[in-house]
C-alpha cells in the first residue's frame, strides 16, 4: 500500500465554504452596541485591558437624574468608552460625557454657560477628596478632584473624577446637577436666537426706555428722563387697560384695548425732547385747547385723522391735570374713529 504524500501546504488551500480568517467575527456586534447599558456599568475594561473599579451605579444614576431634569437625546451608550447626553437635538452638542475607560475612576464632563460655576466655589460645595484622602485607592494626587474651565465659545465645562457614588449622593452635587441643566439649556436658546432678540429693548424693554443708555453718543440729554415714567402712569390712567410696547430700540407705541391701529408713539431716546405723537379723530381739538401743554404742541394733519405733537422737556411741561383730562377726550375720539363698530 503506498501511502499517499504529506502536502504541507494543502491545509492553507481554501475549501468551499471556507471563510477568510480576517472576516472571522468582523460582522459580531461590540459588547458595547448589543447591551451598552451593561457594558459601561457592568462588564467594563480600562484601557489597559483590566477590570473597572469604580461603582458602574455611578453612570447609572447621574444619566437618570439628567433625563429627568431637562430635555435631551436619548443617552448614547454604543460607544466603547463614552456615554453621552446631547442637547434635544444632536446638532446642538453634547451636555453630558461620562468618560468610562479609566480603571479606579469614572470622569462626568458637564458642559454649560460660560461663567456659570466657579472652580474653588464648586469644589467647596461639591466636597468630594483628594485622591491621596480617598482611602482604597491605588491612584493618588493632592489636586482637586472637581475642574472648572471656560472653552471657546460660549461654553464652559465641569468635569469631576469620581470612585463610589456615595461621593456624589449628596443634596450638593443634586443642586448643582439641576443648575448644570439650566444653564446648558439656556444657552441653547440664546444659540439659537438672532442678535436682535437677546438686545435689551427686546429682553426687557421698560427698563432700556426708562434707563439712560441707548442715547446718541456725545450728545447731551437736554429733558429731565424722570418725566416719562410720570407720562406712562398717566396714561395708565386715562385707560387701565392701555397696552404698551417696548420692544422698539428708539419710541414705545400704545394701544387701546380692541384697536389694532396704535393710539401713541413717543420717541424716548433723542436727547433734544421727549417727543410723544397721538393719532387722533380729526377735528376734535383746537391749538387754543392745547396751547398749555408742553413745549410748542402742535396738530397736524394725517390722512387717517389728525397728529397730536406734544414735546416735554421737564415738569413744568407737564399740567398733569389738564393733560389727563386732554387724552381723556383724545382717547374717546380715536375708539369712535378706529374702534370696531
Amino acid at each position: 500500500m503506498v501511502l499517499p504524500k504529506y502536502d504541507p501546504h494543502a491545509a492553507e488551500k481554501m475549501k468551499a465554504g471556507d471563510v477568510p480568517l480576517e472576516k472571522v467575527g468582523k460582522d459580531a456586534a461590540m459588547p458595547w452596541e448589543t447591551d451598552g447599558i451593561r457594558w459601561h456599568t457592568v462588564d467594563r475594561l480600562s484601557h489597559g485591558g483590566k477590570p473597572c473599579r469604580w461603582d458602574g451605579e455611578i453612570v447609572l444614576q447621574v444619566e437618570a437624574m439628567i433625563q429627568e431634569l431637562g430635555k435631551f437625546a436619548p443617552t448614547s451608550w454604543k460607544q466603547p468608552t463614552i456615554v453621552e447626553i446631547s442637547g434635544p437635538t444632536k446638532s446642538q452638542g453634547w451636555f453630558f460625557h461620562a468618560q468610562t475607560g479609566m480603571e479606579w475612576l469614572v470622569r462626568l464632563v458637564f458642559r454649560v454657560a460660560k461663567n456659570t460655576f466657579k472652580q474653588d466655589a464648586l469644589d467647596s460645595q461639591l466636597g468630594i477628596p483628594t485622591l491621596n484622602d480617598t482611602p482604597g485607592l491605588e491612584v493618588y494626587s493632592n489636586e482637586p478632584r472637581v475642574k472648572v474651565a471656560n472653552r471657546k465659545g460660549p461654553w464652559q465645562e465641569v468635569w469631576m473624577l469620581v470612585h463610589k457614588y456615595e461621593e456624589i449622593d449628596t443634596v450638593a452635587f443634586r443642586q448643582f446637577l439641576s443648575k448644570a441643566v439650566l444653564a446648558f439649556q439656556a444657552n441653547l436658546k440664546r444659540m439659537t436666537q438672532t442678535p436682535e432678540d437677546v438686545m435689551p429693548w427686546k429682553v426687557n424693554g421698560e427698563s432700556w426706555h426708562l434707563g439712560g443708555k441707548g442715547f446718541p453718543a456725545g450728545r447731551a440729554q437736554k429733558w429731565d428722563r424722570g418725566i416719562l415714567p410720570r407720562l406712562v402712569g398717566l396714561m395708565r390712567d386715562v385707560d387701565p387697560k392701555v397696552e404698551i410696547d417696548w420692544t422698539n430700540r428708539v419710541a414705545v407705541s400704545f394701544r387701546l384695548p380692541g384697536i389694532s391701529r396704535a393710539w401713541a408713539s413717543w420717541r424716548t431716546k433723542q436727547a433734544t425732547a421727549l417727543e410723544c405723537k397721538f393719532l387722533g379723530k380729526k377735528g376734535q381739538f383746537n391749538l387754543s385747547q392745547i396751547e398749555s401743554i408742553g413745549l410748542d404742541p402742535k396738530l397736524r394733519p394725517h390722512k387717517n385723522g389728525e397728529i397730536l405733537h406734544l414735546t416735554f422737556l421737564n415738569d413744568n411741561h407737564l399740567h398733569a391735570a389738564a393733560l389727563k383730562e386732554i387724552l381723556k377726550q383724545h382717547a374717546a375720539g380715536f375708539r369712535a374713529a378706529f374702534g370696531k363698530g
